[in-house]
């Protein structure tokens, strides 16, 4: 359950740490106590009841295999994986010996700027911590398809058809994305993959590789806009070999001007509000503060999601047909403009018309827009890093919308800290502190270290003069 991502344990991802920070062990990551920058890992969901993508239950593997083999989790992975694979360009070590380090990629941000230190340390190994090549990356899938295959000395074919037998479904439905163990299964255009991503700050990659045949891409990024290239190289190197699974081809074609106007709008996108909007003749799909993607038109009533291949048929007046197999074709409405997600206004920055908007959606749908809090709050931790300033504005939007959530306060507070609002910053762990014990949104287990960790951040914003 730990590898598939279904034992119902929290935390995402990690943002890493920036050479001169203190770097946490294993279990004051799990713990969620300082120097360690993200919450405990809990439990909280029931196990085996759905998907969830944690790479803190994933950092759970990883003490496990310390603790059983008594060695490095670098040891262990050189001696168990990288080495029998003839992955010489690749290692765990998170401080990179200098024959190593003269060969390491710098890391950029989304507005091309490099990484405050160039590159982060990640202690979370397991789930964060592989410095690799794409050629040595393709060698772990090539092995695997082997091993499936009954091809490999190296690795067995019963441990690579259980890494690539399906778990549960991740998609939107049949036939959509599903998990196994460590990897992703989807078929594309009718041909079988697998595959996985990977995020690190300054850097994005992506691996997809076919079930049988041998056939697959790895591309590796050094820049956090570089998941926004995976998907045109991939078609591109799909269409040049002829692989099955290879998207048919498109040629740009004019619109039907009518269509164009029916066109225009608001429209829910695979759970994302995203507006369809015309600029300098162009359409785009827009999410607020995601760059744009650029709508291709290929028939008079017929669209290309540039970066993901979906596929728009303009029906009429404010609806769609949205096509991305394998999922079933699906038909979407127009929503009307005052049902508009409140993160819209906010970008164009309007901040009460966010929140107005906001409180009505609780109104008419407290369930769903509940869950936008942890949504946004997301969100606003993945602006942090490279502009704060809008972060600071996602995160007092959610704490005005739910000014009782101890966690909107304390998230609210580490981003006026960032952009050296002391006294703001200041208030917001105090009242935080005030709402923790009676948030009942917070696991009781989690609340000590978030207590400790208020607690330390004011002591440090306190002792600035």
């Amino acid at each position: 359950r730990l590898l598939s991502h279904t034992a119902g344990t929290t935390v995402h991802g990690f943002p890493g740490y920036a050479p001169g920070v203190p770097i946490p062990t294993l279990q004051q990551i799990l713990d969620g106590e300082k120097p360690a920058n993200t919450p405990a890992v809990r439990v909280d969901l029931a196990p085996g009841t759905r998907f969830r993508y944690s790479g803190g239950g994933t950092t759970i593997t990883q003490l496990a295999m310390i603790d059983r083999s008594k060695r490095t989790y670098p040891e262990i992975l050189a001696a168990r994986v990288l080495e029998p694979l003839g992955m010489t360009h690749s290692t765990y070590e998170q401080t990179l010996p200098p024959e190593r380090l003269a060969h390491a990629a710098v890391g950029y941000d989304e507005e091309g700027r490099a990484i405050p230190g160039k590159r982060h340390s990640y202690p979370e190994m397991a789930a964060a911590g592989l410095w690799t090549t794409p050629s040595d990356l393709a060698r772990f899938f090539l092995e695997l398809a082997r091993a499936r295959a009954g091809q490999s000395k190296k690795i067995s074919s019963g441990v690579a058809l259980e890494m690539t037998t399906p778990v549960i479904d991740v998609g939107d439905g049949p036939g959509g994305d599903s998990v196994g163990l460590g990897l992703f299964l989807r078929v594309r255009n009718g041909a079988p993959f697998f595959g996985h991503g990977g995020a690190d700050a300054g850097f994005q990659a992506n691996a997809t590789a076919s079930l049988e045949g041998g056939r697959g891409v790895v591309i590796m990024t050094n820049s956090e806009n570089g998941f926004r290239i995976f998907p045109e190289l991939q078609r591109a190197v799909f269409a040049e070999y002829g692989w099955p699974g290879a998207e048919p081809e498109f040629v740009r074609a004019p619109l039907d001007p009518e269509k164009r106007g029916q066109l225009l709008g608001h429209y829910i996108f695979e759970r994302t509000e995203t507006a369809i909007v015309e600029r300098n003749s162009k359409l785009f799909a827009r999410v607020p503060f995601v760059p744009e993607a650029e709508l291709v038109p290929i028939g008079p009533d017929r669209l290309i999601h540039r970066e993901t291949a979906a596929e728009l048929q303009v029906l009429g007046e404010g609806t769609l047909e949205l096509r991305r197999p394998p999922a079933p074709p699906r038909k979407i409405m127009r929503i009307p403009d005052g049902e508009r997600h409140p993160l819209f206004a906010l970008e164009a920055g309007q901040f009460d018309a966010a929140v107005t908007a906001w409180r009505a959606r609780l109104e008419r749908d407290p369930k769903s827009a509940g869950r936008d809090e942890s949504e946004v709050n997301l969100l606003g931790y993945q602006l942090l890093g490279r502009e704060p300033a809008k972060a600071a504005e996602v995160l007092r939007l959610v704490a005005t919308v739910f000014p009782s959530s101890s966690n909107a306060h304390d998230s609210l507070a580490e981003a006026y800290a960032k952009i050296g609002d002391r006294t703001r910053a200041i208030a917001e762990y105090e009242l935080s502190l005030q709402l923790l014990e009676g948030d009942a949104q917070i696991p009781a287990a989690e609340k000590p270290p978030r207590r400790a960790h208020a607690e330390e951040e004011l002591a440090k914003l306190r002792a600035i003069r």
